[in-house]
């Protein structure tokens, strides 16, 4: 008997190991990569090429955006500017599916490199960004959204973003800038984003 527990065993640690050394290794692919999509304009200059579909508000010029999974990376790459090149963030990449927005993370778990898949509901109020987490991936390998939430919550405070993670949500205050996300979110493959811009 002893010795059949000790063949189950066995063959149970193979199948895992063979489990992780097929689906977890890889890494973001280096076209989606932050650190190689090309910097394009600016969030607000797209609110001014977008200004006749805007409103005057006592707070400024109001204005919806829809961008895409690339126009989005470009514009997280842009706001970041010189910060991004001194993080380990320039390796991660944005898109977005169907209502969820994917977000994939370079890892290392020992010898091998992998990444988290992420994804999550977002939504943006006045400058607040909120996730919630609905899913995790470690390369092709479902993971408990636990594992990541503990992982996040270790980062927090790190490189200088104000990260906080609470259950499974995650709460990052915007950089302050010349205008005011007042609203986003992903709907349809895409971010639907209100801006504000003051009038001075």
């Amino acid at each position: 008997m002893f010795k059949w527990i000790k063949r189950l065993f066995g063959i149970f640690l193979l199948l895992f190991i063979f489990l992780v050394v097929l689906l977890v290794p890889g890494s973001v692919p280096e076209g989606e990569q932050l650190r190689n999509v090309q910097a394009g304009s600016s969030i607000v200059d797209l609110a001014k090429n977008a200004a006749s579909n805007g409103s005057v508000t006592t707070e400024g010029l109001s204005t919806e955006l829809s961008l895409n999974s690339v126009q989005l990376s470009q514009i997280v790459k842009t706001s970041a500017g010189d910060a991004l090149e001194h993080s380990d963030y320039q390796k991660m990449a944005l898109e977005m599916n169907g209502n969820d927005l994917h977000v994939k993370i370079p890892v290392s778990i020992g010898p091998v490199d992998s990444y988290l898949d992420l994804t999550m509901t977002t939504q943006v109020e006045n400058n607040v960004l909120t996730s919630h987490l609905t899913g995790a991936k470690l390369g092709k390998l479902p993971i408990p959204k636990s594992l990541v939430l503990n992982y996040l919550k270790e980062k927090e405070g790190q490189n200088g973003a104000d990260l906080t993670v609470n259950d499974d949500n995650l709460t990052l205050q915007l950089p302050q800038a010349v205008y005011t996300i007042s609203k986003a979110h992903v709907e349809n493959g895409a971010a639907k984003v209100t801006i504000t811009i003051p009038l001075y």
